[in-house]
């Protein structure tokens, strides 16, 4: 891929703690050095509308479970299933406030031939934030692809991947061993299935920046 070309998408995915926020940083401020006209931007989908409602769900489902995260799974699924038109409507309004973020943030910038680095995407966004009544890989990747119909698709993605324990001491959050690992096996399928680039996100961080800046036809620092 040419860099220099322009209206290039770049974007950096992974699960929490892999380190794509200070990846995506460093690689930006990199590309703005040598003069590039680059825009990074936060990719996954940031509820306004549904902000307050997301968070009280999210609340009175953990309430439900408790800290066990089978459990919470298990009353996600049934809470969607269960309010099956609310959630419908629910899909509906983020999707319209994701079409509308993605034309401000993404859409706009690649209109003007900026290189967009974007941290997070879509696929962060079907795994996180659309209710789904089955996270199975098959869903998953129809609604990265439904998703896709109206998202810009990118040039290329980088899935920074790191060990669970690894994952677990970056981020002291995190709500189980059990999420992390679920969440690093659905990214390193959809890397397979969609052709992403997979990065050591354990490896030393210039050394890091060096490949994906080779990657994405740059070169060197």
């Amino acid at each position: 891929m040419k860099i220099f070309s322009k209206g290039r998408l770049i974007c950096f995915i992974g699960v929490d703690g892999s380190g794509k926020t200070t990846i995506s940083r460093e690689v930006a401020r990199i590309l703005r050095e040598k003069g590039i006209k680059c825009k990074r931007t936060y990719g996954r989908l940031q509820p306004f509308i549904l902000r307050t409602l997301t968070m009280v769900a999210r609340k009175l489902i953990a309430r439900k479970s408790g800290k066990d995260y089978k459990a919470y799974k298990k009353e996600k699924k049934k809470t969607v299933k269960k309010m099956k038109i609310l959630s419908k409507l629910y899909t509906m309004i983020l999707l319209v406030e994701y079409y509308i973020q993605l034309s401000i943030r993404i859409r706009l910038p690649l209109l003007l031939g900026k290189v967009v680095i974007c941290d997070r995407y879509v696929y962060d966004t079907v795994i996180n934030d659309i209710p789904l009544e089955s996270d199975d890989m098959d869903t998953i990747e129809r609604w990265i692809n439904r998703i896709f119909n109206f998202a810009p698709k990118p040039d290329i993605v980088f899935l920074i991947d790191v060990p669970e324990d690894i994952s677990m001491m970056r981020k002291k959050d995190i709500p189980s061993i059990e999420y992390i690992h679920e969440r690093r096996g659905i990214y390193l399928a959809l890397g397979e299935i969609y052709g992403m680039v997979v990065m050591d996100g354990t490896k030393d961080l210039d050394e890091l920046k060096c490949e994906i800046l080779k990657k994405i036809g740059v070169g060197g620092q």
